[in-house]
């Protein structure tokens, strides 16, 4: 009932202007609660100027529980220019309880705003970079670049950023932050996955660390399903399922075989693995996982391809 809506969120927005901390909080988680029916508000701008009247006050906790509000609103405002100037004036506080706030309204607006998503791009950038921003805050920012694909210029220059800090900042955390950020930008051009699949591999050949493996892993599974054409050379993925001495990252690797098995069976019908997976199975191994992943394989190469089942049986058995 957009009526009954409408008057309780501006009746919500009058107390959110007047009250106390604890009730604005309170009043938030229940935005964050009907945030699928903001939608039917038929009066946006009227609880738009009440709520949005809060950052304009001298207390940062109030500063803060209003733009998490406005982030969890994203669905209704995130093409209001007052809401973006709003974020990007508290997004160099220095108080660090607005930065958060700020970087989590930025994260759910960015996703819906390409007017805002090009607006804070280049200072996102600078602050990642810079020698002042915490670590924890950086690896944050980061992950709203991953927002940055409603065009191809934004995914570019969103792509060409992480690209950047994948040299000056080395360390686990970052990369694998980064490789999720950049496999989402892939994922939602299309263009990019060739040039990101050729990325994940290099990682998975060249950096030794279980976790980096893993996220690379994992974001080849998710590219898996997205594009299997463009997956590439399925060698390193399968050395791995055989060779690698962590558990974790050789059931990882088995699951992009069952994701193709599934999206792309008669591509991995043409490689010389499924002789690999009928012997894992033969043999037997410590890892149960593998294992069932091994049988998921054989088992969806033999239901979802057009050889005739005797055929298969010969194949697989």
């Amino acid at each position: 009932f957009p009526v009954v809506i409408s008057s309780a969120l501006l009746k919500l927005a009058d107390m959110f202007r007047t009250s106390n901390n604890f009730v604005r909080y309170l009043i938030m988680g229940v935005i964050q609660q009907v945030e699928s029916h903001l939608v039917k508000l038929q009066n946006v701008e009227e609880v738009l100027k009440r709520i949005s009247s809060v950052l304009q006050s001298n207390d940062p906790i109030a500063r803060s529980i209003t733009l998490r509000t406005l982030g969890s609103m994203a669905l209704i405002v995130a093409e209001k220019l007052s809401v973006h100037h709003g974020i990007r004036n508290i997004f160099d506080s220095h108080y660090q309880i607005e930065v958060e706030a700020a970087i989590f309204a930025m994260d759910r607006i960015c996703a819906r705003s390409a007017v805002f998503s090009r607006s804070v791009i280049d200072r996102i950038s600078t602050m990642i970079k810079g020698l002042e921003t915490s670590l924890e805050t950086k690896l944050k920012l980061i992950r709203l670049l991953q927002h940055m694909h409603h065009d191809s210029e934004l995914v570019s220059k969103a792509r060409r950023i992480c690209l950047e800090l994948l040299e000056i900042y080395p360390s686990r955390e970052f990369v694998v932050t980064l490789l999720h950020a950049l496999s989402s930008l892939a994922e939602s051009s299309l263009f990019d996955i060739p040039n990101q699949v050729r990325l994940l591999l290099d990682y998975l050949v060249k950096d030794p660390r279980k976790s980096v493996k893993i996220a690379a892993l994992k974001n080849l599974n998710r590219l898996a399903r997205r594009d299997p054409n463009h997956i590439g050379s399925l060698e390193v993925i399968a050395n791995l399922t055989k060779n690698s001495r962590h558990a974790t990252v050789r059931q990882h690797a088995m699951e992009i075989f069952r994701t193709l098995s599934l999206v792309y069976p008669e591509e991995v019908l043409k490689t010389e693995y499924v002789q690999d997976f009928e012997d894992l199975l033969n043999l037997g191994t410590s890892d149960l996982a593998l294992e069932v992943g091994a049988a998921e394989v054989l088992t969806n190469l033999v239901t979802l391809t057009h050889l005739p089942r005797s055929e298969a049986a010969r194949t697989f058995l």
